[in-house]
């Protein structure tokens, strides 16, 4: 409009559109949430747009997916509901591009061991013998999931682990 007429304008059509990207990741391959945790997808992910763009940019088009919304959910926010125990994968991609994705594994563990103990502190075992672990583990809390326990030994020359058995290999400590 002209400063000195107001019947004497123009106008002009402007789009605006969201930016392209050319790369989209998540930080990781696989994180592990509890049971009621909240994580925003957008902390986790990276993107590349075009060139013309400024390195701040931060995408408003993606669309998130749960591959099992009863293990978690995420919405159009990018926010991860755990809701059960278990495993789901979430894809998330533009709405303009559904070609570039990127996928992350959500672990949900419903009662996650935050410590571990043994039914003693010590324990014999004769060469070529076994001893099974798995029901001499304490996990606090009393009732943790300890599925997931995997064992080892500072020595496998001496005392070797298989699953959740060690077996005597040698005389000696480990």
């Amino acid at each position: 409009t002209s400063k000195d007429n107001a019947k004497v304008y123009g106008t002009i059509k402007v789009e605006i559109k969201e930016a392209a990207l050319t790369a989209l990741s998540f930080n990781q391959t696989e994180i592990v949430l509890r049971k009621g945790d909240i994580l925003n997808a957008y902390d986790h992910l990276s993107w590349t747009p075009v060139d013309y763009y400024p390195v701040d940019y931060y995408p408003s088009d993606l669309k998130f997916i749960s591959s099992d919304i009863d293990v978690v959910s995420v919405d159009d926010d990018g926010d991860i509901t755990a809701k059960k125990g278990g495993t789901a994968t979430i894809t998330v991609y533009p709405k303009s591009n559904a070609e570039l994705k990127a996928t992350v594994t959500i672990k949900v563990v419903e009662n996650p061991v935050t410590a571990l103990a043994f039914t003693q502190a010590d324990y014999n075992l004769y060469k070529d013998l076994e001893l099974s672990l798995s029901d001499k583990v304490l996990p606090t809390p009393a009732d943790a999931d300890i599925k997931n326990i995997t064992f080892s030994s500072s020595d496998p020359d001496i005392a070797d682990v298989y699953g959740n058995s060690v077996y005597g290999r040698a005389a000696g400590t480990a």
